[in-house]
């Protein structure tokens, strides 16, 4: 009931990052709709609720899904960093990489799904 959604946001909130990086690393100026600038709060909104509903479902929180809230959360404060408190700046261009980071980490794990040891 919720992997579907889940991971239909998780890759719509992937584009909408290289969409807005695009601009950021070409140093275009973006005049986003509104809709694309709220898009990232929205869809990683539901990606939490998502997830969440996921482990609910299970009964259980293993250790990558607690991981991957880890990176979600990173991946979101520097997407905040890279395009709205230094956007431009070379501080904004490396907090998108480290996001871009992030989200790569964030995709590795949900394909994966290691044994995290004793928090697996």
């Amino acid at each position: 009931m919720f992997k579907h959604p889940h991971l239909l946001t998780a890759v719509l909130l992937a584009l909408v990052y290289l969409w807005r990086g695009f601009y950021l690393l070409t140093n275009q100026p973006e005049r986003p709709a509104k809709l694309l600038r709220i898009a990232p709060h929205i869809l990683a909104t539901i990606m939490i609720v998502t997830g969440f509903g996921m482990v609910f479902q299970v009964g259980a929180m293993p250790g990558w899904a607690l991981l991957k809230l880890v990176l979600l959360i990173g991946f979101v404060m520097c997407g905040a960093v890279a395009f709205q408190r230094a956007r431009g700046t070379a501080r904004g261009k490396m907090a998108f990489l480290l996001g871009l980071l992030l989200l790569l980490a964030l995709f590795g794990l949900a394909f994966s799904k290691p044994s995290m040891g004793v928090f697996g």
